[in-house]
C-alpha cells in the first residue's frame, strides 16, 4: 500500500510511522528516509504486520527528526484475506479429471498434488 502525503513544507528527509511501525521509502538505498518530491508530497510503502483497526500516521522531519506531526486515526487497517477466499470459492466447484494439481489447503504455501 502506498501512502501519499501532500504539502510537506521541508525538503529535508522525513520519516513516516504508521501504527507505531516505520514505513519504508520504497527506494533502493533509502531505507526509511523519505524526501519530498518537487510538489512537496511524500510517498511511502505501508509496513506489513499492522494491527487491524484505526492507525495513526506520524511524520517526523527536521534536524535529527526533532519535529513531528501526528494524524490520529488517519488510516483504517483491514485484512482482506483474498487468498483464503479464493480457496473457499474453489472448493465449491468439482475438480476436473485432467487437472494434475489443485488447491490443497488455504493455509499451505505449496501446491499439493
Amino acid at each position: 500500500v502506498v501512502v501519499r502525503l501532500r504539502n510537506t513544507q521541508s525538503p529535508s528527509p522525513h520519516e513516516v510511522v504508521i501504527g507505531g511501525v516505520k514505513a519504508y521509502s520504497g527506494l533502493i538505498g533509502e531505507g526509511y528516509s523519505v524526501v519530498p518530491d518537487s510538489t512537496g508530497a511524500i510517498e511511502v510503502i505501508a509496513p506489513g504486520g499492522l494491527s487491524t483497526g484505526a492507525a495513526d500516521v506520524t511524520v517526523k522531519w527536521g534536524q535529527s527528526l526533532g519535529q513531528s506531526q501526528t494524524l490520529s486515526n488517519a488510516l483504517t487497517v483491514v485484512r482482506r484475506m483474498r487468498r483464503h477466499e479464493a480457496f473457499e470459492l474453489a472448493r465449491l466447484f468439482p475438480l476436473r479429471p485432467y487437472r494434475a494439481r489443485g488447491p490443497g489447503s488455504p493455509d499451505a504455501d505449496e501446491v499439493l498434488t
